[in-house]
């Protein structure tokens, strides 16, 4: 979102380094903010209003789908998931 890439200071979201930064620096503070996983990838694809104001995954099917994916892909990933595509993913805390 225009807004969201502003407040952190992403100038071109199509500069993947500036944009993979401010991602997680996005999902360091919704992590912090939220003190949960699920509800930090929901605050992530609804927006942090939405799940502030019921402090769960709100009943919205893209966001809980997203959510479930995702919490799957970590949980079945292993200490590092191979994504077929050379990348390996891990969750760092």
């Amino acid at each position: 979102m225009p807004g969201t890439a502003h407040a952190y200071g992403l100038r071109d979201p199509f500069d993947p380094d500036a944009a993979i930064d401010a991602q997680a620096h996005h999902m360091r503070d919704l992590l912090r903010a939220f003190g949960s996983v699920p509800l930090a990838l929901a605050a992530y694809n609804a927006g942090a209003g939405r799940v502030r104001a019921c402090m769960c995954v709100p009943p919205i099917p893209e966001t809980q789908a997203y959510v479930a994916d995702i919490l799957g892909l970590l949980s079945g990933g292993g200490p590092g998931l191979e994504t077929g595509t050379g990348l390996t993913v891990r969750l760092v805390t």
